[in-house]
C-alpha cells in the first residue's frame, strides 16, 4: 500500500490498516510479549504507575522491568517508520512509552 494511500485513508477516516509491516514472526512475538506482560501486571511482579494488579491500563512496554525487548524492536521496525515518517517527519521522538 502507498503512503499516499495511507494518508488519504487517515485524513478521510481518522485511521488506517496497514497489512504486512511486520512479518508473522514479530506479530508472534509481540502477542506473546503481551500476554507475559498482562500475566506480571496481574500477579504484582510489576507494579504500573503504583497502580497495582487492577491498573486500567498498562504502560511503559520498552521498561527494563518487563523484560520484552519485542516492544522496542516494534517501534523501531523499518516499515513502520517509513509510515510514520510520512505523517510526523525523520526527527522522531519517543515521549510516554
Amino acid at each position: 500500500m502507498s503512503i499516499e494511500r495511507v494518508q488519504g485513508e487517515f485524513f478521510g477516516r481518522g485511521y488506517s490498516i496497514v497489512d504486512g509491516v511486520f512479518d508473522p514472526e514479530m506479530l508472534e512475538r509481540l502477542e506473546t510479549a503481551s500476554w507475559n506482560v498482562w500475566n506480571k501486571v496481574r500477579s504484582g511482579e510489576v507494579d504500573v504507575a503504583g497502580m497495582g494488579p487492577d491498573a486500567g491500563a498498562i504502560f511503559g512496554l520498552i521498561a527494563p522491568e518487563f523484560g520484552e525487548p519485542v516492544f522496542g524492536e516494534h517501534f523501531l521496525a523499518p516499515k513502520l517508520l517509513e509510515y510514520v515518517e510520512a505523517f510526523l517527519g525523520k526527527e522522531l521522538r519517543l515521549g510516554y512509552v
